[in-house]
């Protein structure tokens, strides 16, 4: 899994993935806390326990659940089987020696029944891997207790730089039973001080007070965040309450003075507050505005009203109907009908409840919702092959096994379940890349064979292992969904020779039954012996992958591409021996947008290439990741490699493989960058993928393109439900079967005018494919906008007529199927018209597919063709 993004992103994110930020949506706020370690420490990003270790957990079934939670929608939920055995799940953080730091954890027992130790909660000191001490354990939990909080600060030693935090139940005494949940676990480096500085000591008798509204500061040494939302507010002192978060004076009709006391991560303090009559009503608030308006939203905005004591609130009124009351000085209704007028005027209020002046009114038209657009189809304009290999998906050694391997750790089987999900749907798998960097560190043949026959690997720093998905499972696991599927093998250039590269080409596409042209071992016929007998249709030899990154300079020095050129060489001469005509791939700069100097740094790499190699390869891979970056960005990049080839090489005969493509998932505000990851096969991703597709198959010099991925990191079309722990398939999925219907014989030029429509416009949204079949024509539509739909005149298909209309859509940008849910629907309908197609009404947020056919007339005669 690779970034393709921004240097400050990288920054933002490597810094939130190390410290495993999940903050609940009541502290978003506290997000930026570096001192924050573990917030509801993975419970909701199920169902790999992120940060989460799991120790002797063979008397005891440990899972994450959404049916007995405290907070959000997750919680562990452990199950005691009666053995007497030592159950440990745990989270280690790094910490600073001589520190101190806050712990909170939240458990509920159920039934727990035992004649030894009950759970409990400890906390260890190491000094990397070395234990150094137990700092702290809690007194048992009780049989059945409700959801109780375990708390308490602890100091590091000086010699101390980590922190083990468990969930323990140790062995002794007796077995044990029922059943122990944990959720909402905290751990924070101790605040040095806390501070409560609001602008205001006054409030209004006969009104509550929204304590959120209350600035809170934590400070470490120098420096300070705001922490107001996960603050815990108590009385000190003072007629007053507080509950669910507001105060509440019962003092005398007079007035009086309330202490309240503030507590965040094991630190407090006070601040004093009067309350008093307040008779004097709020300012009027001024100069209403909008500063947006949308097809079924505004945003408004006003000039703050004053008070002489606080501005509580304001009601907004649409149309003289009480419509909402807002704390700030912005409101932004939604769900608003397109087109419409609607009133508006606001009023300010204090905490007696007094009410100001109502502010001038405003009127608001919204927009409509249907925007116009032409697009002109010449058939005779072909641009190329509709090639099904535009259609293929990526792969990975490691994370594919989590969903397409029996559960069994013997076994080498592909799950029945995951075959017959795919057979059922009937998903085609074309073309299919075993992708990602792991591709440079994994060792095929260490993989071959059955399980003893195969060496333990480690890959990116992960425990040596055997892995039971090689080179003959993920054969086996493409080629019981689609038989003609065809491959793309990524050679290992890190690690594995130009002989080792011969022995794949020999492995792969070898006959076997002792013809080894190679040498050596008969490859060919472990795969045989394997069950895959016919030789593996290889449709591209791609030489490494991503190879211009930094860690791999080792091997390929700081600039990396001449020591590249050299392997390659090597390695093509190899691959040809075996197979004169094989197709080669190589590697341009992977994320140019990094380096980006005036068209000229980046293309240094591929330009070299090109140079040396451009008689001996046909194909230069590319890896766009886009929306993150428009889809006209990365076109910009994809017109200086394709202006290259030719300037370079003379010819255009040198394509352009997209052997990685996908939408690059953003991070959304209070969430970590996993927590985003659904974004890339919910309706925005897969519209996002959509509209890319489309753009390149307009686009002559794109001859293939392979998906990431298919089972693993944010992109896949296959997941396991953390709920039931059964297999579904995303909304990317979806998409691809009906790209894959829609595909044609030949691609012809498509012209779209229209507002968000051009090809070097960085938001546009609207994109229209065309492609030639046996009996018409077939268009694949793709608006991505979320409520405007487009009125499309097409030019130049009067002698068609549309007969069937398939559409991909969902409610909302958001929605993404799940393991419980299919929320991305794809429906189809028989059109009877026979009218000429001139006009379409395309809806919004959808991918439309319309299958036209040719208008025949009866009437016409055609002549007899002469003997």
């Amino acid at each position: 899994m690779k970034k393709k993004i921004s240097t400050m992103l990288v920054v933002i994110m490597m810094a939130i993935t190390i410290l495993q930020l999940f903050i609940y949506e009541s502290v978003v706020s506290a997000a930026a806390n570096d001192n924050l370690f573990a917030y509801n420490s993975g419970f909701e990003l199920t169902p790999d326990y992120t940060g989460w270790g799991k120790g002797a957990v063979s008397g005891a079934a440990v899972t994450i659940q959404g049916g007995v939670v405290r907070s959000e929608a997750k919680a562990a939920k452990i199950v005691f089987d009666g053995s007497d055995k030592t159950l440990e799940i745990d989270r280690f953080s790094a910490v600073e020696g001589g520190t101190a730091y806050y712990y909170e954890l939240w458990l509920k027992t159920d039934n727990i029944t035992s004649s030894g130790h009950k759970p409990q909660i400890t906390l260890m000191g190491y000094n990397g891997n070395t234990f150094k001490r137990v700092i702290q354990s809690t007194v048992e939990t009780s049989p059945n207790q409700d959801w109780t909080k375990y708390e308490g600060t602890i100091v590091m030693n000086t010699d101390e730089n980590k922190v083990r935090l468990l969930i323990r139940r140790v062995a002794g005494g007796g077995g044990i039973t029922g059943t122990l949940y944990a959720d909402d676990v905290v751990l924070a480096k101790k605040p040095d001080s806390l501070a409560v500085t609001p602008n205001y000591r006054q409030f209004s008798i006969g009104g509550s007070v929204d304590l959120g509204m209350l600035p809170v500061s934590a400070y470490y040494g120098s420096s300070s965040i705001e922490v107001a939302p996960a603050i815990r507010w108590s009385v000190s002192t003072g007629a007053a309450y507080v509950l669910n978060n507001r105060l509440y004076f019962t003092g005398s009709p007079g007035g009086g003075t309330v202490t309240l006391q503030a507590s965040y991560m094991g630190t407090s303090s006070s601040a004093t507050f009067d309350f008093v009559l307040d008779n004097e009503p709020p300012t009027t608030p001024e100069n209403l505005r909008a500063e947006v308006i949308g097809i079924s939203k505004v945003k408004l905005l006003w000039d703050a009203a004053s008070d002489n004591i606080m501005v509580t609130g304001y009601d907004v009124y649409m149309n003289n109907v009480l419509t909402a009351s807002v704390t700030g000085n912005v409101y932004a209704p939604e769900g608003l009908t397109p087109n419409s007028a609607y009133v508006f005027k606001v009023i300010a209020k204090d905490g007696a409840g007094l009410l100001s002046e109502a502010s001038q009114t405003l009127t608001v038209t919204t927009k409509s919702d249907v925007a116009s657009a032409a697009a002109s189809i010449d058939t005779n304009d072909v641009v190329k092959q509709a090639s099904k290999h535009m259609l293929g998906y990526n792969h990975d050694w490691y994370q594919s096994q989590i969903a397409i391997m029996e559960d069994n750790p013997a076994s080498l089987n592909i799950k029945s379940e995951y075959t017959n999900l795919l057979q059922n749907f009937g998903l085609p798998m074309p073309l299919n890349r075993m992708a990602g960097s792991d591709s440079q560190v994994f060792r095929w043949q260490q993989a071959v064979g059955n399980l003893a026959q195969r060496t333990p690997q480690s890959t990116w720093g992960e425990p040596a292992a055997v892995y039971r998905f090689g080179p003959a499972e993920w054969l086996h696991s493409v080629l019981a969904v689609d038989p003609n599927a065809e491959f793309v093998w990524n050679f290992n250039m890190m690690l594995d020779t130009p002989e080792e590269h011969a022995d794949a080409v020999e492995y792969l596409t070898g006959a076997g039954g002792g013809v080894n042209p190679n040498g050596g071992i008969d490859w060919a016929q472990k795969r045989i012996d394997a069950g895959i007998v016919a030789p593996v249709n290889v449709a591209v030899w791609e030489l490494g992958n991503e190879l211009d990154f930094a860690k791999y300079s080792d091997k390929f020095g700081p600039d990396g591409v001449e020591a590249y050129i050299e392997a390659c060489r090597e390695t093509i001469l190899e691959v040809r021996n075996l197979i004169p005509n094989a197709k080669i791939a190589v590697l341009a700069k992977t994320s140019p947008w990094s380096d980006y100097n005036d068209n000229v740094v980046w293309r240094e790499w591929h330009q070299a290439i090109l140079e040396e190699l451009g008689d001996e390869i046909d194909y230069i891979t590319f890896h766009p990741y886009y929306l993150g970056y428009p889809i006209s960005k990365m076109e910009q990049y994809l017109d200086a490699i394709r202006d290259d080839i030719v300037q370079i090489t003379g010819s255009d005969r040198i394509k352009v493989f997209l052997s990685e493509h996908a939408v690059w998932p953003e991070e959304l505000p209070g969430k970590t960058w996993k927590e985003s990851w659904y974004q890339t096969h919910a309706l925005k991703g897969v519209l996002g993928t959509a509209q890319f597709l489309n753009r390149m198959f307009q686009r002559e010099e794109i001859a293939s393109a392979t998906y990431h991925s298919f089972s693993s990191g944010p992109w896949g079309l296959v997941y396991k439900s953390p709920d039931t722990g059964q297999l579904y398939l995303t909304g990317m999925a979806d998409l691809m079967k009906l790209l894959n219907e829609s595909l044609g014989s030949e691609v012809v030029h498509v012209t779209l005018t229209g507002e968000s429509t051009e090809v070097g416009n960085q938001y546009a949204s609207l994109t229209v494919n065309a492609m030639k079949t046996a009996t018409g024509i077939n268009l694949v539509i793709v608006n991505r906008e979320p409520e405007l739909k487009r009125q499309i005149l097409f030019n130049g298909l009067n002698g068609y007529t549309a007969v069937k209309e398939t559409k991909l859509t969902a409610d909302s940008l958001d929605s993404h199927n799940t393991g419980t849910s299919q929320e991305i629907q794809v429906n189809t309908s028989e059109l009877t018209g026979t009218a000429p197609f001139t006009s379409y009404l395309m809806p919004a947020k959808s991918v439309v597919v319309l299958s036209l056919d040719m208008i025949t007339h009866p009437n016409l005669t055609l002549p007899i063709p002469s003997e």
